[in-house]
């Protein structure tokens, strides 16, 4: 089974730490994809976002690992316990209803760098 996100790319640390604060709304299949160089252990959190995340924390290719209905607007670190180099970030309740966790493949598309 395939299931393709349109998402923003967050590269540099003000977009990494920004990530979706604020906003009020997220399309159904979007999301946000942070960006790391280096695998590495990633903590995330919710400050000042208003939208219930999944977080999908994949490591190359394939996702590693999952945290589910993210608390809204707290400053609880969120994170798993082995290495990724990325997180996607979608609406609570996707992972589960596509069935998303860990051991999907991943795949990034080239024009969603652009």
């Amino acid at each position: 089974k395939k299931v393709s996100f349109k998402t923003e790319v967050a590269y540099t640390p003000h977009q990494k730490e920004q990530g979706l604060m604020f906003r009020k709304f997220l399309p159904t299949n979007e999301g946000m994809l942070f960006l790391w160089s280096k695998p590495q252990q990633l903590y995330m959190w919710m400050r000042n976002t208003y939208i219930p995340l999944d977080m999908l924390f994949i490591h190359e290719n394939k996702v590693v690992g999952l945290v589910e209905a993210t608390q809204t607007q707290s400053d609880a670190i969120l994170t798993v316990p082995v290495y990724a180099n990325k997180v996607l970030e979608v609406n609570y309740g996707l992972s589960k209803k596509h069935g998303i966790g860990p051991g999907w493949q991943f795949e990034l598309k080239e024009s969603c760098l652009e």
